[in-house]
Parts: C-alpha cells; sequence; structure tokens
C-alpha cells in the first residue's frame, strides 16, 4: 500500500505493506522528524455486507499527559523544553536512530513549575519493555537533606518546596503506542502507626541516601520514590530508621515483617491494592488487639498469604478479542 498526500505538500511517499497487527513508521518531514504507529483492525464482516476488510489508524508514537493540577515543564533527551498544562497531553517526536525503526525509543525530564525550581527528574524511559509506574523524588534546587519536618520554616506550602516532592511517571504501551502520564504521588507510601516511634525512611541512589523523609507517628501515609528509578538497578532499595536502629532494605516491592524486641515494635511491607505500604506498629502482647485495620465484622476471619514466584510467564493479550 502507499501513503501519499496532496503533492503541493512536498511530503514524501512511502511504500509499505499493511501490517497484521500495528506498525511503527519513523520519518522525515519538513516540520522535523515524526514517529508514527499504525494499527490494523478487522471489521466485522456483518458490517461489512461479508466483506473482509480491516481500519487503519495512523496515530502518534508517543503521548504525554499531564493528570495533575500543576503545570510541569518537560526536556526531551534531544534537547529543548516545553510546558504541559494540567490535565493537558501533546504528542512528541523525535528522531529515529539507525537500528532502532522496529521500536524506536526515547527519553525525557519533568519537572513541576514552582518558585524556586526544583531538581529535573532523571531520565523517563519512554519504551515498550519501561512499562509500569516510576515515583520520582524531586529536590529544591540547592537544597540539603530535610531535619525535621516539623521545623515551621520548613514546612510544605501547597507545592513543598523544602520538603522533596514525589510524583509519579507512568509508561504504558497500546499495541505500539506509548502513553506516558505523570502525575503526583507515588504506589510506595510509609505510615507509623506506633504509639510515639519514631520513622524516617531514606531512599538510596546507588547505595547513597538523598533524602531523609519524616514518618510522624499517628499521620497519614507519607509517599516515597527515587532520583533514578528508571536507570538506578537498586532503585527500589530503602534505609528505614526506627527509634535509633537503621534497616536497610534492598527492595521494597518484596513482603518482609521484622519484630524490633527491644523497641517492641514490628515492621512491616505489604501489598495494599496498588501501593505498596512500610508500615510501623507498636508489638501485640499476646491476646491484645492489633493497632492495625480493624477486623472484618460478623466474626469473619481474614488471612493474608504471601506468595513468591521463582518465575512466571506472562502472554498479552487483546483487551476486547477481535473478529476473524
Amino acid at each position: 500500500s502507499n501513503m501519499r498526500s496532496d503533492p503541493s505538500t512536498r511530503f514524501k511517499t512511502f511504500k509499505l505493506r499493511m501490517p497484521a497487527n500495528f506498525s511503527i513508521l519513523g520519518m522525515t518531514t519538513r516540520e522535523g522528524p515524526a514517529v508514527l504507529c499504525m494499527q490494523a483492525e478487522d471489521v466485522d464482516r456483518k458490517d461489512m455486507l461479508g466483506a473482509e476488510c480491516q481500519v487503519m489508524t495512523l496515530r502518534p508514537r508517543l503521548i504525554l499527559t499531564n493528570s495533575s493540577q500543576y503545570e510541569i515543564e518537560i526536556q526531551p533527551c534531544d534537547g529543548g523544553e516545553f510546558v504541559l498544562a494540567p490535565e493537558a497531553s501533546r504528542e512528541l517526536h523525535w528522531k529515529v536512530k539507525p537500528g532502532d525503526e522496529d521500536s524506536p525509543a526515547t527519553s525525557i525530564s519533568f519537572r513541576p513549575v514552582c518558585e524556586p525550581p526544583c531538581q529535573w527528574s532523571g531520565a523517563v524511559l519512554c519504551s515498550d519493555t519501561a512499562a509500569g509506574s516510576r515515583p520520582f523524588l524531586l529536590l529544591a534546587v540547592g537544597s540539603i537533606k530535610v531535619k525535621d519536618k516539623n521545623d515551621k520554616a520548613r514546612q510544605s506550602r501547597a507545592l513543598g518546596i523544602d520538603v522533596p516532592q514525589v510524583w509519579s511517571a507512568e509508561v504504558a504501551p497500546i499495541r505500539g503506542s506509548l502513553a506516558v502520564s505523570f502525575r503526583v504521588g507515588s504506589v510506595f507510601t510509609a505510615v507509623n502507626r506506633s504509639s510515639q516511634m519514631k520513622m524516617m525512611v531514606r531512599p538510596l541512589d546507588s547505595g547513597r541516601a538523598i533524602a531523609d523523609i519524616p514518618v510522624p507517628p499517628h499521620a497519614d501515609e507519607v509517599p516515597f520514590g527515587w532520583s533514578r528509578p528508571f536507570e538506578d538497578r537498586g532503585a527500589f532499595a530503602v534505609e528505614v530508621m526506627i527509634g535509633g536502629s537503621k534497616y536497610p532494605i534492598k527492595d521494597v516491592r518484596q513482603t518482609k515483617r521484622r519484630k524490633f524486641e527491644k523497641l517492641r515494635v514490628v515492621f512491616t511491607i505489604t501489598r495494599v491494592g496498588t501501593k505498596t505500604v512500610l508500615a510501623v506498629e507498636d508489638e501485640v502482647p499476646s491476646g491484645g488487639a492489633p493497632s492495625g485495620p480493624p477486623k472484618a465484622e460478623g466474626g469473619n476471619s481474614t488471612m493474608q498469604v504471601d506468595l513468591k514466584l521463582s518465575s512466571l510467564g506472562v502472554s498479552l493479550i487483546e483487551e476486547i478479542p477481535l473478529t476473524r
């Protein structure tokens, strides 16, 4: 098949075979480089009087979406900057490198618009292999570690300046196209349910602590992230300070339970819905009531089961079966 436009536009003609599912096209136009995705879907024969037909959809390879209520700045890896308004989307194109035609990828950095400005995030990898949500810890430019969140001079405002900001970037590949969205918060949180024990989370960047995040007792869950979650292999490592004890964790994605006998508290890492929660609770004496969530009503008991698999096979299928 041919892709052809009006000769007056001076666009080139591309000859290609229609894909069975999708195909990615990298090209150069007079406006600059373009990376597009062509997706093919069968049409039900009943709607076409028994004829076999396909619908071909041409769309951008990469769409960026700001899912927050704040403006954010975007910095592509090939240079330039632009602002993405709240709840807005924008397509992004780049020059495809030789050898990457089948699955072209790129990277970007971002930061919320605030004064004084915070640091640019680490690289957000926009590729089919980077699917999932990654939380970023963004420090204020020239800031130091937060030592005391209760210090009034350092308290956060609408968007905290001295207190690190936590934003997440989610990459979702969909049949050759990439949807990358940004939002405030993280799927990793810490909560202190103890009566008076001090708790602090230190995200690690290549083994080095990048910030001290206090988690006060009886407060809401505190989100946390890392400076380079897409790049650093040890991106999910933290140090948890409980009282005067330091507890290093190589990967917070693994469920854990540890009892601190001298402190009379229990530290746990559990999955709650889509979130991973680090929690400190008072040790429950024999016959005592737990300080965590209430038991189920009606006398029903609940049990949490953790299943660890050494290997896992995943098959990717269409969200909705297509007519063949």
